[in-house]
């Protein structure tokens, strides 16, 4: 489990660091959309996509509010995405891996919608639980 974890990590942390340059672009295409909405020469798509938000039951102003909720939202995603990446990284390139940055890292996964992070972090600290606490218990005594 331990090796599966590792290579999890490693695969999540690369993810990890495509979903926060995604996380930036929606986060900018959604703020740029807001911000052009109000203009007469708006893009298509600006137009098409408040229009439906105004179908399903909302204003204006309430559907340019959600979309700059969901980009601030992205935003948030986007800076909780590197420290998970980097915790990714970091916890698949120690070899003695303690139980602290298993957590840490199963945490930062699970708020930066990391869910192959996620795995790796939760296979880790059953490794450590069932295989690494022991040899260590050995090794002291």
């Amino acid at each position: 489990m331990k090796k599966a974890s590792k290579i999890l990590f490693l695969i999540g942390g690369i993810l990890t660091i495509l979903a926060a340059i995604a996380f930036v672009v929606l986060a900018g295409v959604g703020f740029y959309a807001v911000a052009v909405a109000e203009e007469p020469n708006a893009p298509k798509w600006v137009v098409d996509l408040v229009n439906e938000l105004i179908s399903k039951g909302s204003t204006k102003e309430e559907a340019l509010g959600s979309i700059v909720l969901l980009s601030a939202v992205f935003i948030v995603q986007f800076i909780l995405s590197i420290p998970c990446a980097v915790l990714a990284f970091v916890s698949s390139g120690k070899e003695k891996r303690g139980l602290g940055l298993l957590i840490v890292s199963t945490v930062f996964a699970t708020v930066a919608w990391s869910p192959v992070c996620l795995v790796a972090g939760v296979l880790g600290i059953v490794s450590w639980s069932t295989v690494e606490r022991k040899e260590r218990e050995a090794q002291a005594q």
